[in-house]
């Protein structure tokens, strides 16, 4: 038997761990800009290099006094490095990316660290600089953002500095603490901005906080020195401080510079003239803002306050400076239950108080009074404000802006009667508004404007608005009385859908109605449609489960889809003309309405596809113009010979004797004549008056008998 000898071999491939050292570096001449010149140091860095590593004061000669821009950049694997006394530089980004950079010596020689020179170093743990640094206020920006993103970085150890620069310990996740130096008179934007900080004794020469410098870190606790004179723009935003010292020099409190943060109350300064854009912004735990000293404010900017769920009074009357207050300054404050304002007050912004509707932010504001300077309700002033019941102002209000108080469902009244403009959704859903009185110089209303306010019995509006918008009185369950202008021209979609209007009479001088505007009105039981309106548009009449008649005019020229479908009362019609074009589903669920037309036209409707179409004879023929003063140059005067008219009786017609002051804008209202009948003549006399009849004109109307209508309707 051949015995067989398996031999394993093993390869051993030795760990090489690659050390730093002085091979690692180069050196060379680097060319600075005035007044530093050219210098001689380390200008690049084996990128592979590792461990501790230590530059030395000199090379080949030479004494290294710089570290080059970018010379260690993304060195990721060195742990430890040593700056040799003489260097006095260090470049840009010179060793930013050295993730594994625990540690770093600066010499007291040290004069400069420019941009970014540490950025991202993540590893490093503690840096102590040195006595000399110089940073160039001139220059700021070269020294912006030097230890920025060094997340464990917790020990820090500051010269006589009189600035920090822009971000220079931003996104330091483990600082937690720092002591500033006495001298320092500015912390620049974003300085400490996401550090862990909890508590900073802020020294007394301090005079600027600027923009972002603090935001995003968990600070509780702060004293500011008196001598502060500014704080930037969302300097404290997002911290958890509970409390803000006075700063009783400071000016403006700048935009979001405590947004989200944690405080419970703070006291405006006397010398703050301006609260900026989102200074307080979802300050959910600020339940007071002291306002009694801030008589030199002038101006709280646009959602200065927003979302401040805690806060509960706003009382602004002791800023007697006070002018203008921008859009949502208070919006969303959930547990606001009184707000006053200032005699100075001239404009609010808007959606001053908005929030939205039954979302568990609208404020618990009862009472708004307005000073004698607003004269105008902007978009969304008050939108959302459920509680809201009682609105007053020192001066009439001319203009109310969209969805000023939509869905202010317990606003009881509002005096509109020199209101010239109303936006749309003004009233919505304003359940509890009762019946308002318009002005008579009222040239707007918007859609949705008044929709939903059950309430509201009566609308009588002016003749100065020309035009109903969309659903503007749509689903005012109550509304049984309505006057419209004489000189409305258009009434848009579903404007009165869903009203209890029981008379409507519609002026002459409309010529449109769209679809759906008077549909779903359960009481309305009589309908005379003017001349000069061509079609009845879709759905306009439909579920008007109480009509019985409709008069249509002579310029009818189109019936659309279920125009009156479901006006199931509906028994009769009357056509004075030829027949209009049916479109399906017209009188979709009306069985045994009869539809009356004269006999030229008869044969029109049945062509068209009308059913139940019942001939008519006409009421009487036309009088001669010498008999019927109808002219625009013909008028009755006082003392004048006695005038009449001469009519044949029919069982049919109904006459009525209408007069108007003028026939430029014609009025046309019943006449209170009555007639002498003559039974063996069958005749109707009426004698028109001419005593004190100046300036007064007649016609004389048939009304179908069979439309069951006993005068015109109102």
């Amino acid at each position: 038997m051949k015995q067989i000898l398996t031999i394993l071999s093993i390869i051993v491939i030795p760990l090489i761990v690659y050390s730093a050292e002085l091979s690692d570096l180069q050196f060379g001449a680097i060319h600075l800009e005035e007044p530093y010149g050219i210098r001689y140091g380390v200008i690049g860095c084996n990128p592979e290099a590792s461990g501790q590593l230590t530059i030395p004061m000199e090379h080949d000669g030479n004494a290294v006094t710089w570290i080059e821009d970018n010379a260690f950049r993304n060195a990721s694997k060195l742990t430890s490095i040593t700056l040799s006394e003489g260097i006095e530089g260090i470049g840009f980004w010179a060793f930013q990316g050295c993730t594994q950079l625990a540690e770093i010596i600066f010499p007291q020689s040290l004069l400069h660290i420019w941009l970014e020179a540490f950025k991202d170093c993540h590893a490093l743990q503690q840096v102590t600089l040195p006595p000399n640094l110089f940073l160039d206020e001139q220059k700021e920006w070269q020294y912006e953002y030097v230890f920025a993103n060094c997340t464990n970085l917790s020990s820090v150890v500051l010269p006589a500095l009189t600035m920090i620069p822009a971000g220079f310990f931003e996104n330091c996740s483990s600082l937690s603490s720092i002591e500033l130096p006495a001298e320092l008179e500015r912390i620049s934007y974003e300085a400490f901005s996401g550090s862990a900080l909890t508590s900073v004794h802020f020294p007394d020469a301090l005079r600027r906080i600027e923009a972002n410098a603090f935001r995003n870190t968990p600070l509780q606790t702060i004293d500011l020195p008196t001598g502060l004179e500014y704080i930037g723009p969302d300097a404290f935003a997002g911290t958890q401080l509970s409390y803000l010292p006075i700063a009783p020099n400071l000016r403006v409190i700048h935009s979001f510079l405590f947004a989200g943060s944690s405080m419970t109350e703070y006291t405006l300064p006397a010398s703050v003239e301006l609260i900026d854009k989102g200074a307080f912004k979802e300050c959910k735990e600020l339940i007071t803002c002291d306002f009694s000293l801030a008589t030199n404010l002038t101006h709280i900017g646009e959602q200065a306050f927003f979302g401040c769920s805690a806060l509960e009074v706003a009382d602004l009357s002791p800023c007697v400076s006070l002018t203008s207050i921008d859009r949502e300054a208070f919006a969303r404050c959930s547990a606001l239950d009184s707000i006053r304002f200032p005699d100075s007050l001239s404009s609010i912004g808007e959606g001053l108080l908005r929030s939205r509707f039954l979302n568990n932010e609208s404020p618990l504001i009862r009472t708004v009074h307005l000073p004698a300077g607003i004269t105008e309700i902007p978009d969304d002033t008050f939108s959302g404000c459920i509680f809201l019941e009682q609105f007053s102002s020192d001066s009439p209000i001319t203009r109310i802006g969209n969805s000023a108080f939509n869905s202010c469902i317990k606003l009881k009244s509002f005096s509109l009667d020199q209101v010239t403009y109303i936006g749309e959704y003004a009233f919505n859903g304003c359940w509890d508004l009762e019946d308002v009185l318009f002005s008579p110089d009222l040239t707007f209303i918007g859609g949705n404007a008044f929709h939903s306010c059950k309430k509201i019995t009566a609308v009588h509006l002016p003749n100065s608005l020309k035009v109903i918008e969309r659903f503007a009185f749509c689903n005012c369950t109550s509304l049984q009385s309505l006057t419209l202008p004489d000189d409305l021209r258009i009434i848009r979609y579903a404007a009165f859908l869903g009203s209890n209007i029981e008379h409507l009479k519609i002026p002459e001088q409309l010529y449109f109605i769209e679809a759906q505007a008077f549909a779903q009105s359960p009481n309305l039981k009589e309908l005379i449609l003017p001349e000069n309106i061509v079609s009845v548009h879709e759905a306009c009449f439909r579920d008007c489960t109480s009509l019985q008649s409709i008069q249509f005019p002579s310029t009818l020229k189109r019936l659309n889809r279920f125009g009156f479908a479901d006006c199931i009362h509906l028994d009769s019609t009357f056509f004075p003309s030829s027949a209009p074009t049916l479109e399906s589903n017209v009188f979709e669920g009306v069985a045994n309405a009869k539809h009356h037309v004269f006999e030229e036209h008869y044969q029109s409707f049945i062509d068209a596809g009308f059913t139940n179409v019942v001939i008519v004879h006409r009421p009487f023929e036309p009088f001669e113009q010498e008999e019927l003063p109808h002219q625009t140059d013909v008028r009755i005067t006082d003392k004048a010979p006695s005038l009449t008219m001469d009519f044949k009786t029919a069982p049919e017609w109904q006459i009525i004797i209408e007069c108007t002051s003028s026939l430029t804008k014609p009025n046309w209202q019943p006449s209170t004549i009555e007639p002498q009948i003559d039974l063996t003549e069958n005749r109707e006399t009426y004698v028109l008056p001419t005593e004190n009849a100046s300036h007064c004109f007649y016609r004389a109307v048939a009304y179908p008998a069979f439309l069951q209508s006993e005068r015109p309707l109102e």
